[in-house]
């Protein structure tokens, strides 16, 4: 009977509980969610966007569109690699994937506009990110290519196979 009784306790106790935490839950979606929702529904949606591609190109092996179809690394090849050693604190490692990796967060607070300045000077600070990231890529395909990974050849790619078919008719 004791037993009866406690399981009882327990269980109005683990209710009334549930019920709390579903109003503060409420609460917080109403008042804090709604409101930041609200206001950054447009980074919200761009970000869902962006981790739906991720998914797509994960599910079907695709880790970098411009390789998939030319088959050559673009100039952003080795980034995921670089922040994945930086995650390990390998920052030797980070530099040799990619040598402008401290450059991304960078130049996405420019894009989003958390880093506030006039017009001018972001057009001439975006251009020289541009020109720098195409500078590395040039001397970096240059260098590296196509023996040293990331800068290697996807022979399985949508192009080099075209190429490939196209060559058999003549």
């Amino acid at each position: 009977m004791c037993g009866v009784l406690h399981v009882e306790a327990c269980s109005f106790s683990n209710e009334f509980a549930v019920f709390w935490l579903d109003g503060l839950f409420l609460l917080w979606y109403n008042f804090l969610m709604k409101a930041f929702i609200k206001k950054h529904r447009r980074w919200l949606l761009l970000l869902l966007l962006i981790a739906l591609i991720f998914l797509v190109f994960y599910v079907f092996d695709i880790f970098c569109l411009f390789r998939a179809v030319t088959g050559i690394p673009c100039p952003s090849c080795g980034m995921t690699r670089a922040w994945f050693a930086v995650a390990r604190l390998d920052f030797r490692a980070a530099f040799r994937y990619h040598p402008l990796f401290l450059l991304a967060p960078v130049l996405l607070l420019f894009i989003t506009d958390i880093i506030k300045i006039k017009s001018n000077a972001r057009k001439f600070v975006l251009i020289a990110i541009a020109v720098l990231f195409f500078a590395v890529y040039a001397v970096r395909m240059l260098v590296l290519f196509p023996h040293t990974p990331p800068m290697t050849v996807r022979e399985d790619a949508l192009l080099p196979r075209f190429f490939a078919w196209l060559h058999g008719f003549f």
